[in-house]
């Protein structure tokens, strides 16, 4: 069993964050910013516990009811220790659906000795 602790990394409008939590095994876990124009929210969920072998998903949603349709961030990246699993640390545009939303969800899986893992 490996627990999770969560830092997301995301490079939009000037701001990066790490948060770390320590969450019961059976939960999930989710962190979310706001902009600073308070326009644009980003989260990130992912289980606080998971298995070796046992795939598991980790969820990143952009929210932004102002701008439908349309670029709200450049340079986005989600680490899991240190390796990019999504997004890019080149230019990567995000860009939310007719009703504001952008999605996506990435699909572990561990394997070898257990370990903390800081995504």
């Amino acid at each position: 069993m490996s627990r999770i602790l969560l830092a997301f990394l995301l490079f939009a409008l000037l701001f990066t964050s790490l948060v770390y939590a320590d969450c019961p095994e059976g939960t999930n876990w989710t962190v979310a910013w706001t902009d600073n124009f308070g326009n644009t929210t980003y989260t990130l969920t992912a289980p606080c516990k998971v298995y070796i072998g046992i795939p598991f998903t980790i969820t990143a949603t952009v929210t932004d009811d102002f701008c439908l349709n349309s670029w709200v961030a450049s340079f986005w990246s989600i680490l899991d220790n240190g390796e990019l699993i999504a997004g890019s640390n080149r230019q990567n545009s995000i860009w939310t659906d007719a009703n504001g939303q952008w999605q996506r969800v990435i699909e572990r899986t561990y394997f070898g000795v257990p370990e903390d893992h800081t995504i």
